[in-house]
């Protein structure tokens, strides 16, 4: 049996570091998302 979560591309935890580009693919593919949290980095990448 295939869940939902196994069809999804990997995404990042809450603490895992992530470069600049790998922050803007999950900005623009989570940026409408309101559950969940964004990692330290992936929140500053987006706001520099």
């Amino acid at each position: 049996m295939t869940y939902p979560s196994q069809l999804l591309p990997r995404s990042t935890q809450p603490g895992e570091p992530v470069g600049p580009l790998r922050a803007i693919g999950n900005f623009l593919r989570k940026g409408t998302t309101f559950s969940g949290r964004a990692s330290r980095s992936e929140y500053w990448w987006i706001a520099l």
